[in-house]
């Protein structure tokens, strides 16, 4: 959960020395190390800039810093192009000085789009006509990322499990036309007067909906999980998305 920015004194109180070393993950998982990056220390309600890191003398990305007595404590650091590091740090009973935060790095692939027919099986590139959109949602860290066509050429993931949404909007060589309707909505009301804690009315209200004509229409979509791997996302392979599509409808059912 992410805490509001709240001026709080008890980050001009701060008493615990500590060595907050950062760090990233190469293609094989294997540690790296990561400067410059944005740090702060949240003491719920409170946060307090604290930095950045830089290489000391070893080249090791390091900040030396001081951060108030806190319980459960959040040491946090962000840099563009990584998904912001979190490390639990209590400073009022932590004997040791020393945090390390690891950034998870952000992975642009870019993507090429595939339209699977569902009626022949045809295999084939978008029609300009078309507009599809994929939704990305990582289960494991809560980050979120799209892809829109046309428009976008590549995409930012993160490795982990995803649920991903996709689907199909295509300009239609013929209007669909929507049937006028009168909707009728009805509630149940207290009665006026002292029995009306025993009994009810009912209430009813008609709705008219005009006719509606559409240009266009949604003809495709899935739902699906899948995990990306850390190799799967570090290369520089093209990111090949699926989508499978039904022929434009004749009428709106």
């Amino acid at each position: 959960l992410d805490l509001p920015q709240i001026d709080n004194t008890i980050c001009q109180y701060a008493q615990k020395d500590v060595a907050i070393v950062t760090g990233t993950l190469d293609a094989n998982g294997e540690l790296l190390p990561l400067d410059n990056v944005d740090l702060s220390f949240k003491c719920s309600p409170a946060i307090c800039d604290l930095g950045k890191s830089n290489k000391n003398n070893k080249g090791t990305p390091v900040l030396m810093t001081k951060v108030p007595l806190c319980f459960n404590g959040i040491v946090e650091g962000s840099k563009e192009g990584y998904y912001k590091g979190k490390s639990l740090y209590s400073s009022n009973q932590e004997t040791n000085n020393e945090v390390l935060l690891t950034l998870e790095p952000k992975y642009k692939k870019k993507v090429k789009i595939y339209l699977i027919e569902k009626e022949t099986g045809e295999i084939r590139s978008p029609y300009d006509t078309e507009q599809i959109s994929f939704q990305f949602d990582n289960a494991n860290l809560g980050y979120s990322s799209s892809y829109n066509y046309p428009g976008d050429e590549e995409i930012e993931l993160l490795v982990g499990d995803y649920k991903i949404n996709s689907y199909v909007i295509r300009n239609s060589t013929w209007s669909i036309t929507t049937e006028k309707q009168e909707i009728e909505t009805c509630v149940d009301v207290r009665a006026a007067g002292l029995m009306g804690f025993f009994k009810t009315d009912t209430k009813c209200q008609t709705t008219t909906i005009d006719p509606i004509e559409l240009n266009y229409a949604m003809t495709g979509g899935a739902r699906f999980d899948y995990t990306f791997e850390r190799q799967d996302l570090a290369n520089t392979e093209t990111l090949n998305l699926y989508v499978p599509v039904d022929p434009i409808p004749s009428d709106l059912d």
